[in-house]
Parts: structure tokens; sequence; C-alpha cells
């Protein structure tokens, strides 16, 4: 591919996922909901014209893995009546000309920039907010999102990119980049209370500390297959323990207390689901939504049980594997990005945001994977 027409790529690319990750971050504007449509196609359009537009000359292997990638997506959305399988595929096949490292600059700011306007709007009155209550009275405001969670999310990916971005210039981190850390942790304390994020970012935390002794770490290899399966162990993890739970065991009934009810669901979504090869339509009920209808929850918030119910056993593995295989890139060639999806795959517990890549922008370093891209 010419160097003009790569540039081309690169900028159709930016603005149909500039476009998707606007009608995201502006879905709680009521004023904006018949236009966010049109943008939201638009978005489409120009990813699915960027993916035409970047095929190319490419190893066999790589048009064999896209083709299956393609057909587990098409028929995991078929089943579950979701677009994430297909929204993730059409993301990274169109990125294919994208440098990783300035995609992470870009949305950076980008995500920035849309997160001060979302909040500004929400003081201005112009979002539909969704305000919850601890049991301890703590007030829980979604700052203009659709769930204080993802308020929370947003900022600890930012948080994530910032450390990126830090240590891709630095080659190591100050001691003045954790004062970010900082009071990204304190704003999402006070305004959302999102205990999960603020976990993540403490874990976050303590392991770049630890990253001081990385190559002693590296050289074990009981501690590298640990890391590089970590997806399959935590599901596994997830697995165990809600087994257990409906054996009602009293370590897996006080982690469902600590949790949230989160093992609870996980029974609860598996009794009346179970597994299948590609997904199937399941039916959820926001705490918003059974707070409105004044009904029970419904809430698969596990991100290893949420893909296996809803997406199927078919997309389960294939994350599985890219997770496996982008660990293992990482683990020599890049240290900062490793520790970040170590934290994202711990969060996944009791989350499902890492799915979405429109959520979890480190998920396109798949790419690389998919498209053979050596030394990156």
């Amino acid at each position: 591919m010419s160097i003009k027409k790569e540039k081309i790529n690169q900028i159709i690319f930016y603005l149909g996922y500039f476009l998707l990750i606007i009608t995201i971050m502006l879905s709680r504007v009521p004023l904006l909901n018949s236009l966010l449509f049109y943008v939201k196609i638009l978005a489409y359009l120009l990813l699915s014209y960027n993916i035409i537009l970047s095929f190319g000359k490419m190893k066999f292997k790589s048009i064999l893995l896209i083709i299956a990638l393609l057909l587990i997506a098409g028929l995991s959305a078929y089943f579950s009546k979701d677009t994430l399988p297909i929204r993730l595929i059409f993301i990274i096949l169109s990125s294919r000309n994208v440098n990783f490292n300035d995609f992470i600059k870009k949305d950076f700011y980008l995500k920035i920039v849309m997160i001060i306007l979302v909040v500004l709007l929400h003081y201005i009155g112009l979002t539909n907010d969704y305000v919850m209550y601890r049991s301890d009275g703590t007030i829980r405001n979604s700052m203009g999102f659709n769930h204080p969670n993802v308020f929370g999310f947003h900022l600890m990916i930012i948080c994530f990119e910032y450390f990126y971005l830090e240590y891709k210039k630095n080659n190591r981190i100050k001691w003045y980049n954790y004062l970010f850390l900082l009071v990204i942790g304190i704003i999402v304390d006070y305004f959302s209370d999102s205990r999960s994020s603020i976990l993540a970012m403490a874990i976050f935390a303590l392991l770049i500390i630890f990253m001081n002794s990385f190559k002693t770490f590296k050289s074990k290899k009981i501690t590298r297959k640990t890391c590089t399966n970590l997806f399959i162990i935590l599901a596994i993890f997830t697995l165990i323990f809600t087994f257990l739970y409906r054996q009602n065991n009293d370590i897996a009934i006080f982690i469902d207390k600590l949790t949230s009810k989160r093992l609870y669901y996980n029974n609860l979504f598996y009794t009346n689901y179970g597994f299948s090869m590609f997904g199937q339509e399941v039916i959820t009920i926001s705490t918003e939504k059974a707070r409105q209808l004044n009904k029970v929850a419904l809430v698969l918030d596990n991100s290893y049980i949420h893909l296996l119910v809803r997406y199927g056993i078919a997309l389960f593995i294939t994350y599985a594997l890219l997770f496996k295989k982008a660990l293992k890139n990482t683990i020599d060639n890049n240290k900062i990005l490793f520790l970040i999806m170590i934290t994202l795959l711990i969060f996944g517990l009791s989350e499902s945001n890492i799915l979405f890549i429109e959520m979890c922008p480190f998920l396109l370093y798949f790419k690389t994977i998919i498209f053979k891209e050596r030394g990156k």
C-alpha cells in the first residue's frame, strides 16, 4: 500500500472510530438521541469502507484467521441479538494500517475532551443522569453517563492510557505520575464511588511498583505460564466459585456478599440460560430500569460468565486465545501494556466493560496478532 493510500486509510479509521465514541459517550443527552443514530450509521459505513480499502497483500494464515473471526462474530451476533462481536471485529479489521501507540495517544485526548464535555452537559442539566444510593447513604452519580461505574471505568482507562504514554515516552514511571492516578482515584471515589475501578487502579499501581523486579519475575516459568493464561485461569476461578455458591458453600457466600451479589447473578443466568456454542438472546434488567419498573434487577457483570452465557463458547475461546497471545507478546516487549492487560483481566471479574472495544481501547492490540505484525 502506498504512503498516500495508507494515510487516507488512517484518516477514515479515526473519523469512523471517533464518531462511534461520540455516539457512546453522548448517549445520555436526550436532545441528541435522533442525531446520534445517523452518526453511528455513518461511523459503521466509514469503518466498513476502510476494511475494504485496507485489504491488500496479506499472509494466508491471517486471511484464514480473519475468515474464522468473521464467522464466529457473525454467528454470535445473530444468536445473541447483540452487535458486540461485530463491533469488535469491525474496529480491529479497519485498523490494519493504524499505529497502536498513535491510536492510544489520540484516544487518550479524545476521551478527556469527551468526558469534560459530558460533565459540563451534566452540570447545565442536559444529561439524563442516573443517581444511585448505597445502603450507607453514599450518593453515586453517573455524571452524564449510563451508570456510575461507566464514569469510573472511563476515568480508569484514561489513567491507564496516561501511564502507557508516559512509560513509552520516558521508558520508566516517575513519582509525579502517581499523582495523576491519585487525583483520578479521588474523583472516581467522590462522584461515582465505583469500587471496582478504584481497586483496579490500586492493583495497577502495585504492579508498576513491582515492575522494578520484572526481570526476575519473567525468568520463572510458573509465573510466566500463570500470567499468559490468566484469562482462562480467572474464568475457571469464576466457574468454580459460582458452582460452590450453588452448593451454599460458606466461602462462596462470603465472596458473593463482598462482590455485591456477583456470584448470585452468575448462578442465576447460568441456571436460566446455560452455555451455548454461539450465544443466545439474554434478557437483562439494569438497576436503573428495575427501579423505574419496580422489579428485581437482572445484571451480569462478570466478563467471563457474560461471554459464555450471552455470546457463546466460540467467542469466549476467541477472547481467551487473543488475550493469551497478547500477553505472550507483551511480557517481554511491552511491560506497561502487559501490566495493563493483567489489571483489565482482574477487573473483568466484577465488570464486563473490558469486552467492549469502544470502551476498552487496549483491545485494539489484538490487530497485531490477527495481521501477524512483528516487533510491535
